[in-house]
């Protein structure tokens, strides 16, 4: 039921994310599919002047670069939309749960927002879990993604 609930949190994230997406493109706005969504919402939490140290510098690298975040981002959208549905899919809990804490350190590496609680508390429900297929292949996971 804790598994349940988190993942919620993240798929009604996500939800918004998607719901913010159309009314955006409706109104003819920057939306987060478009090809500059990320490296245009870095490029604001930089100008709000956080303080960024020179060896977490990947934020200006990815406005300088916006494609890989065209990449990243709707990955990203996909994990946290789709997150509740691995609360019933044991076999994705392990790899739900690093792909979870991999947006949590993209997020920091990109806008120096950091999450450790969070990534603690996937670590222990999702890598931990003591429902995760032991023994599920690559394949079997690949057949339980959502949509």
């Amino acid at each position: 039921m804790a598994q349940a609930a988190l993942l919620l949190f993240y798929s009604l994230s996500g939800g918004l994310k998607v719901l913010g997406a159309i009314v955006q493109f409706a109104n003819g706005q920057e939306h987060a599919f478009a090809p500059h969504a990320l490296a245009r919402h870095v490029a604001y939490r930089i100008l709000e002047g956080t303080d960024m140290p020179a060896y977490f510098a990947m934020g200006p690298w990815l406005v300088d670069h916006p494609g890989w975040g065209f990449l990243i981002f709707p990955v990203a959208i996909y994990l946290e939309l789709c997150a509740f549905i691995v609360a019933f899919r044991p076999d994705l809990h392990r790899v739900w749960g690093t792909g979870l804490i991999l947006v949590h350190l993209g997020i920091f590496f990109f806008m120096t927002i950091l999450f450790s609680a969070q990534v603690m508390i996937l670590g222990i429900m999702f890598l931990a879990s003591p429902f995760a297929g032991s023994r599920s292949s690559a394949r079997q996971a690949a057949r339980q993604l959502p949509l």
